[in-house]
Order: structure tokens, then C-alpha cells, then sequence
């Protein structure tokens, strides 16, 4: 069987990252190749991507591009601060180890290995590996070290609407060295077919793609008839609007708040949970209904048929990044859950769930015909 290189984000202790690149994995099978999921050696942190040269690189734009620096600064520092139970930390270990099996192989190597014929292509996505602000555009994200003919994007997320100027010229130069272009989000595939004038296919995310019940077949997930409970799941400190909606919620249908994924919560009577990747996917199939700042949040919730209510994210020195939410709930008609200071009529989720075959068809028909043609510039 010949395989399919995936070079995407799974590190970092963030539920959907490593989702998004199990998924991928899964997806990669169901076409019929072997998934090798490979990452750059030299990480000075255990379970984050922070290596020499990027930090070099990152320290020398810095001193030209002093303001955004210090805003990646701000952002990596109120990352590392956020607090997470070490018994959380050794579940997304014990889930990169066994689900995701990465490749650990320098550039180099990585070069070498993807000239091989038994590698058909190489696919970078999903997840925001396509951020047009970063200091450092990864060489890696982009497929720089894979052959032209075998470069697949596969439903990465740029996050942002606008290039900085001064990222317009490089940003563009390592777009136009990808083969087959998609994007997670229409912002990001109108952006992309303007910067290269090429077609940009609009994919759903990989976690999307695999319907409920594999999800809950691949990894087990138990439907538990549990005590009722609603799910807060804030990537950074709820808005106030946010934590409104949630105790309102929760005095009004007497039931308890579970909190994840980090422990530093100001919120008397939120629950803290402990949870890797596999326990977050039946927190979420079991709740009765979910509060999210989060894009995967929502994904889940959307795929679990999930009562859900987004909210604007508290990005604080990050830059915003709504447009990956707006993008999904659009799409499935459901901006009424944005931001609501109110609770909704259900969710219709026969017209929701039909969408998204729909959607994931679109996925492995664009998969399938782009492989089909590497194989056949493979065959030259």
C-alpha cells in the first residue's frame, strides 16, 4: 500500500489539533493509503513545537517587525500561563502515542523521504497552519521539502482576513508552491484565489468529515445515560455575556457546570474536568448542552447533534480570529447561536446533518481527484 504524508499541527494540549490530525489519519485510510503523520524533531518542550530555528527566525524578524513581536510575545506568554491538571497533560501524551504515532525525522530527512515513490503525495492542514501573520511561515506547513506535483492542502485555516504588508510577498511565494489549494473557511479561499489568482476549494474540517458514529466506533465513545450536565469549554476567559448565558443556564434547568479545559477559572460552582482528546469527545457527546468559544467546540458539538451556543473568543494579545466561527455557523444557518443572550428554538439537525454529507462527499471527491492526478504525474 503506498502511502500519504500529513504534516499538521497535533501538539500544544489542544483537543482539536490533535483531533483535526487524527481525523486526517482516518480520512487518509478510507482512500485507500497508508497515513504516515510526520513532525520536525528539536522540540525544546514536551508536547509544543518550539524549535531552535524557529526561534532564531522569530528573534530576527523580530527586530524589524517589533510591534507584531511583541504581540506573538504576549500571546505565547498568556499561552503558557493558562494551567492545565497534569493528569490532563498525560492523556494528550498518552493519545499523541498511541492515536497519532508521529514520525519524528529532521528536514533533511523529511526531503529525502518524500522523494520516494512509495510516498503518492504529502498533505499540510488542517488546523490554522496557514496563520498570515506568524513571523516564521514553516517551511514544513507549506510542503516546501515534498516534490511540486505532490503537494495537497487539505482544509488548512489562515484565521485572518487580511496579510500584513509585510508578510504579502512571502506569504504569496509559498502559496503558489502548493499544487492543489483548499481552505478551511470562505474567508481563507477568497483570500487565497486573490493573492495567487488560482482556484481554492472550500473543504470542511477533517473532524467534520467523520460522521458521529465513526467517531464514537474509532474510539469507543460511551453514550452514558449520566446525571445532566451543561459543558463550558472557553480556550481563554469567558466573556462576560458568556458566563451569563452559562448560570443563567444553569439555574434555570438546576443543573451543573463542567469546565474545561484549563484550571484557572474564577467561576465558584464551574466544575473543573480532567480530560484528554477521548474524554473530551464523550463530554461532549453526554452533555446536555455546550457553551464554546472554541471552533472545535462547535465542530463537535454541530457533528454530536449537540444543543450549542457559541460566543465571540477573549483573544486578549492575540489577534481576533471570529471568522473561523462565523465561517461554520453561517454556513449551517445558525448565526442565532452567536453571541445569543437568549435560548433558542432547537436546532434542526435533519437539515444540518444532510449538509454536511453533502459537505463531506465535496471532501473526498476534491481528495480523491487530486491524488488521482499526482499518480498520474507519478506514472510521467
Amino acid at each position: 500500500m503506498n502511502k500519504i504524508g500529513i504534516c499538521t499541527l497535533f501538539t500544544g494540549y489542544n483537543f482539536g489539533s490533535a483531533l483535526q490530525c487524527y481525523a486526517s489519519k482516518r480520512i487518509i485510510e478510507k482512500t485507500g493509503y497508508e497515513p504516515v503523520v510526520y513532525k520536525l524533531k528539536g522540540s525544546l518542550i514536551e508536547g509544543r513545537d518550539v524549535r531552535v530555528k524557529k526561534i532564531v527566525v522569530l528573534l530576527l524578524r523580530s527586530i524589524t517587525h517589533f510591534k507584531e513581536a511583541n504581540r506573538v510575545r504576549k500571546s505565547y506568554q498568556s499561552s503558557f500561563n493558562k494551567t492545565m491538571s497534569e493528569t490532563s497533560m498525560n492523556l494528550f501524551l498518552e493519545f499523541y502515542k498511541n492515536e497519532i504515532a508521529p514520525n519524528y525525522v529532521s528536514y533533511l530527512q523529511l526531503k529525502n523521504i518524500a522523494k520516494k515513490n512509495q510516498y503518492t503525495a504529502f498533505i499540510c492542514g488542517s488546523d490554522q497552519i496557514w496563520d498570515p501573520t506568524d513571523l516564521y511561515l514553516d517551511p514544513f506547513y507549506y510542503l516546501e521539502f515534498a516534490p511540486y506535483s505532490k503537494r495537497i492542502a487539505f482544509a488548512p485555516s489562515l484565521g485572518k482576513e487580511l496579510i500584513p504588508d509585510y508578510n504579502k510577498k512571502q506569504f504569496t511565494k509559498k502559496l503558489m508552491g502548493i499544487r492543489f489549494l483548499s481552505s478551511r473557511e470562505n474567508s481563507g479561499k477568497m483570500l487565497i484565489e486573490k493573492i495567487t489568482n488560482r482556484l481554492c476549494e472550500e473543504l470542511i474540517d477533517p473532524t467534520l468529515v467523520l460522521n458521529k458514529h465513526e467517531w464514537i466506533e474509532l474510539l469507543k465513545l460511551k453514550k452514558e445515560n449520566t446525571d445532566r450536565y451543561i459543558l463550558a469549554y472557553f480556550l481563554d476567559a469567558p466573556s462576560e455575556l458568556a458566563k451569563t448565558r452559562v448560570n443563567s443556564y444553569a439555574r434555570k434547568h438546576d443543573i451543573p457546570v463542567y469546565y474545561i479545559p484549563y484550571l484557572n477559572i474564577e467561576e465558584e460552582n464551574w466544575i473543573s474536568q480532567d480530560c484528554g482528546p477521548i474524554q473530551f469527545l464523550n463530554l461532549v457527546l453526554n452533555a446536555e448542552v455546550i457553551f464554546t468559544d472554541s471552533f472545535h467546540g462547535l465542530a463537535f458539538s454541530l457533528n454530536f447533534e449537540k444543543d450549542i451556543y457559541a460566543f465571540s473568543r477573549n483573544y486578549g494579545a492575540s489577534q481576533n480570529q471570529s471568522t473561523r466561527l462565523l465561517s461554520i455557523l453561517n454556513s449551517m444557518d445558525l448565526l442565532c447561536r452567536y453571541d445569543s443572550e437568549n435560548e433558542q428554538e432547537p436546532i434542526n439537525y435533519k437539515m444540518i446533518t444532510q449538509k454536511l454529507n453533502e459537505l463531506r462527499e465535496n471532501c473526498y471527491y476534491y481528495l480523491n481527484s487530486c491524488i488521482t492526478e499526482v499518480e498520474k504525474n507519478n506514472d510521467k
